[in-house]
C-alpha cells in the first residue's frame, strides 16, 4: 500500500514526492517510503526504532538511517511489538532513545510521519516552520476523540494546507 498504492503520494490531491526533495520519513519500517522518494530522485533521511525492521530498512535504502523513536521530546521509551512490525508503537519508558522532533528537522524539508499514534504529542507541541509539505498518518485508535482531532487539524493549519486522503491520511502544504 505505500510503495505500489501511494498511500502518502497523491499527485490527484496535488501533493507528490519531487525530485530533489529531502524527506525525514519517521517510522521508516523497512522504508518502502523511503524507497521510494529515492526513485522519484529525493533524498532520505530516515528513522526506525525496531531493531528487526531497521536491519531491512538499513539494506534497503541508500539515504541516511537512524535506529531511534522520533518525539516531542528527548527521552528513553519503550517499544511495545505490534501484532505486525509496522504496529509497533512506542508506551511509556524503556530503553530506546526517543530524539525530539525539532532536531531532525532542516529548513525546506519534507516529513512523513507514521507512527502509531505518538504523532498526536508532536502535532500538539512541536514548531512546523521548517517543513515545505508533510504527510501524516493519524491513528483515530490511538485517540477516538473527534474534538482532539479537529483542533490538531486547525493547529496544523496554521502552517499548511490540509487536505486528507481518508480520515487517517492527511496531506500537508506550506501555505
Amino acid at each position: 500500500e505505500v510503495y505500489h498504492g501511494n498511500q502518502y503520494h497523491n499527485r490527484a490531491m496535488g501533493f507528490g514526492i519531487e525530485k530533489d526533495d529531502h524527506w525525514i520519513d519517521i517510522g521508516a519500517h523497512i522504508g518502502c517510503f523511503s524507497k521510494k522518494v529515492e526513485y522519484y530522485g529525493g533524498s532520505v533521511t530516515a528513522y526506525e526504532p525496531c531493531p528487526e525492521s531497521f536491519s531491512y530498512l538499513s539494506k534497503n535504502i541508500k539515504g541516511e538511517v537512524h535506529n531511534v523513536a522520533i518525539g516531542a521530546h528527548a527521552d528513553k521509551v519503550n517499544l511495545q511489538k505490534g501484532s505486525k512490525s509496522y504496529f509497533n508503537k512506542v508506551n511509556g519508558k524503556g530503553s530506546t532513545t526517543q530524539l525530539p522532533f525539532d532536531s531532525i528537522l532542516t529548513d525546506g524539508c519534507c516529513v512523513k510521519m507514521d507512527i502509531e499514534g505518538a504523532e498526536m504529542d508532536i502535532i500538539d507541541k512541536c514548531d512546523f516552520s521548517k517543513i515545505k509539505k508533510m504527510v501524516i498518518a493519524y491513528h483515530t485508535n490511538v485517540d477516538k476523540s473527534r474534538d482532539n482531532l479537529y483542533n490538531r487539524v486547525d493547529r496544523l493549519r496554521s502552517w499548511f494546507n490540509v487536505q486528507h486522503q481518508t480520515l487517517s491520511i492527511c496531506f500537508l502544504m506550506r501555505l
